[in-house]
């Protein structure tokens, strides 16, 4: 199956950095560095630390740790 290398995901609270808005990121599949001091099933349990170490590693434009808080809602 060929699946696309960058999803894009729209947020449900925009975040004001600096004079822009972000709206929507663009995630994409971690690499094996992107990985590195994290644990396997500490992600697949989504245990919110992990998430906030690995989404700037992974999205485009990256999200600091204090953005994660704001644009991670979990439903």
């Amino acid at each position: 199956m060929n699946e696309p290398e960058l999803r894009s995901v729209t947020l449900d609270a925009p975040i004001a950095r600096g004079d822009q808005t972000i709206d929507t990121v663009q995630v994409r599949m971690p690499h094996g560095g992107e990985l590195r001091g994290l644990s396997l099933s500490a992600l697949l349990n989504l245990d919110y630390g992990a998430l906030e170490t690995l989404l700037p590693r992974i999205t485009i434009p990256p999200l600091t740790k204090p953005e994660s808080p704001r644009s991670i809602r979990p439903t």
